[in-house]
């Protein structure tokens, strides 16, 4: 029951903010995830007690999945320009899961630099569907991609 009020409280406020939008090209636009026919919230906050739902790839600040997180439904080239009440994830997320729709965008690749650049000293990771990382290590994600191909 709280999962679902502050759901709504989160969808309330970004539909008055702007944060749900259409997915830019490169992004998997609404309505093409798989064979899912879906309208989702671009970005959900994730408390401690709130399960990543389906269809996001959802990124924590702490390990193991716990504190607080932001779920992200489209692919991301900067976590640092996303609305404001979800930056605090941008180089801070300590680990991630992915609960994408099977499909030609299953997969998410964290980067560890915006823009989709990965750095060599702290490479990005492939985080196939339906799994995730409980420690990203050194990498602490700036951006996100969907695709096919863990």
């Amino acid at each position: 029951m709280l999962r679902k009020a502050i759901v709504g409280a989160v969808l309330a406020l970004a539909a008055t903010s702007g944060a749900i939008a259409a997915a830019p090209a490169q992004a998997n636009p609404v309505g093409t995830k798989g064979n899912q026919s879906v309208a989702a919230a671009r970005y959900v906050f994730l408390d401690s007690d709130d399960p990543c739902p389906d269809g996001y790839f959802c990124a924590f600040d702490f390990t193991f999945f716990g504190g607080n997180g932001v779920g992200f439904f489209n692919t991301e080239l900067n976590w640092g320009t996303i609305p404001t009440q979800f930056r605090f994830i941008n180089n801070n997320a300590e680990s991630g899961l992915n609960f994408g729709f099977p499909g030609a965008f299953e997969d998410v690749f964290a980067y560890p630099l915006p823009n989709h650049r990965d750095d060599p000293r702290f490479p990005g990771v492939c985080v196939q569907n339906n799994t995730g990382f409980a420690t990203w290590h050194n990498l602490l994600p700036e951006s996100n991609k969907w695709f096919n191909a863990c």
